[in-house]
């Protein structure tokens, strides 16, 4: 299974914040949306990606309020990311290596959507479930 297959099942593209915005906004649209993270553009290019981990951590470890930090104080610079035409299980392994929970896919340059560690296990425990009944079915007759 490719990562386009799950960008199709997952209702719209990424979510995405300015590099200036207040962090106060960034989190708003975290819990709005209902997601763990939100893509950086700044002149339609993606700049950082920003998580609930990054605005945990530097709640923990900056002196300064939430309310005066940008997103650009505490988002991740040029992340890592796939491809729709990576595999669910190579990109699985990208982010176990890495510590990650969300990766940006990109398509000729172009920001596509997010998938998170969710969507990936979700995806490779449907294709294991298919292999097997594949294999039961295959028993049977």
């Amino acid at each position: 299974m490719k990562i386009r297959d799950i960008l199709l099942q997952k209702k719209g593209g990424a979510i995405s914040v300015s590099p200036m915005a207040p962090l106060t906004v960034a989190i708003e649209s975290l819990v709005d949306h209902h997601c763990g993270s939100l893509v950086v553009m700044q002149s339609e290019q993606m700049v950082g990606i920003i998580t609930e981990r990054d605005i945990l951590r530097a709640e923990a470890t900056t002196e300064r309020s939430l309310e005066v930090l940008v997103v650009e104080d505490v988002m991740t610079p040029h992340p890592h990311t796939i491809s729709p035409e990576d595999e669910v299980r190579d990109s699985l392994a990208v982010m176990a290596e890495n510590g990650f929970r969300h990766l940006p896919v990109v398509d000729a340059g172009t920001v596509v959507g997010v998938v998170s560690i969710l969507d990936l296990v979700t995806a490779d425990n449907e294709i294991l479930k298919s292999k097997y009944e594949q294999i039961t079915h295959e028993k049977l007759f």
